[in-house]
């Protein structure tokens, strides 16, 4: 029974890691703002997954997440197929592309059945680290072009 609770502190350990990893890349992508157009809001927001957390296939794919004040993120989230669901998701497929975005709507349905192991979480831990880096060096060189 220890190794079994060992087991699964690790996992929950590296899951909590990969979302604040998700958090840190979407900041650097976006900025710590609303994505509804003319919102603006800056505090108290959310990170949103435009396709449902529920799909653990793509869970911590950044290209689907996005800040949502809470007034937006609650609309969304019960409101489906009306304005702030359609924005958010125009937003995305408009970052991504079309083949992108098919691509994770068919991944998305795929099961994940091996979320819940370490080994995942330590794959996904890594290609989130390298993805942060990618991100930091494009910020690096956005910021150096501003001067």
């Amino acid at each position: 029974m220890k190794n079994k609770q060992r087991k699964n502190k690790s996992v929950s350990a590296l899951q909590r890691e990969n979302w604040q990893l998700c958090r840190e890349i979407v900041d650097l992508r976006d900025g710590h703002v609303c994505q509804i157009p003319g919102c603006g809001g800056k505090t108290g927001l959310q990170l949103d997954h435009v396709i449902s957390r529920q799909c653990k296939t793509t869970f911590f794919e950044t290209d689907i997440l996005g800040w949502l004040c809470a007034a937006h993120h609650t609309h969304k989230s019960f409101r489906k197929n009306q304005w702030v669901d359609l924005t958010v998701r125009d937003i995305c497929v408009k970052r991504i592309g079309e083949n992108r975005w098919d691509g994770l709507l068919f991944h998305s349905r795929q099961n994940c059945g091996d979320f819940g192991k370490v080994w995942y979480q330590e794959q996904e831990t890594i290609r989130l680290k390298e993805l942060r880096g990618e991100m930091m060096e494009k910020v690096a060189v956005r910021k150096s072009s501003e001067y």
